[in-house]
């Protein structure tokens, strides 16, 4: 019999959950064996705080400016070293400063890819030019939309501190996923 897609269905109590039909016991046990199982994660208020005026007014006290771009080239040099990397993700990228000094640092010639839930950042970021980024999507850590061991150097800075305690395994659980080689 056909199976009812996947919907998100907003729980009582604010949490976001996936109902799904017909989800077999023997696939989670841990689970009850009903028709609809719901499957919940946790909220991420400080998440909703960033996608609003809160977020887009540190966009404002944080332009881009060479001195800065500078201080990154040299940190990312300390950091990466020789390692010779093919791609690159960053999480939570802001307006790009991070991934315009290692556009720098690899002379363009490394593939950028960026993960920014705050739309006002998101869009100043796909607008960038000089990023030339491979890809960048508008959602969260929690999320990333790329496939397992697809990224040679995923990254954060600045974003895990602002990351409520009951998302961080999560977070944290998908830069592991998708980097190949480094974290």
């Amino acid at each position: 019999p056909a199976k009812e897609p996947l919907q998100d269905v907003p729980a009582p109590d604010g949490r976001k959950t996936i109902v799904c039909q017909e989800l077999p016991s023997d696939i989670i046990p841990t689970l009850p064996a009903s028709p609809k199982t719901i499957l919940s994660e946790p909220p991420n208020e400080a998440l909703e705080e960033w996608k609003t005026e809160f977020g887009n007014a540190y966009i404002e006290r944080n332009e881009i400016a060479d001195w800065k771009i500078d201080n990154c080239v040299k940190t990312f040099e300390r950091i990466i070293g020789d390692r010779s990397l093919q791609s690159v993700l960053e999480v939570g990228c802001n307006i790009g400063m991070n991934l315009l000094a290692l556009n720098r640092l690899f002379n363009e010639k490394c593939n950028l890819y960026a993960v920014e839930p705050n739309k006002t950042a998101f869009d100043r970021v796909k607008a960038n030019a000089d990023l030339q980024l491979t890809d960048v999507w508008n959602c969260d850590g929690a999320k990333i939309p790329l496939g397992d061991n697809t990224i040679d150097l995923v990254f954060t800075r600045g974003v895990l501190i602002h990351v409520p305690p009951q998302n961080l395994e999560q977070v944290t659980n998908e830069i592991v996923r998708v980097s190949q080689k480094y974290v």
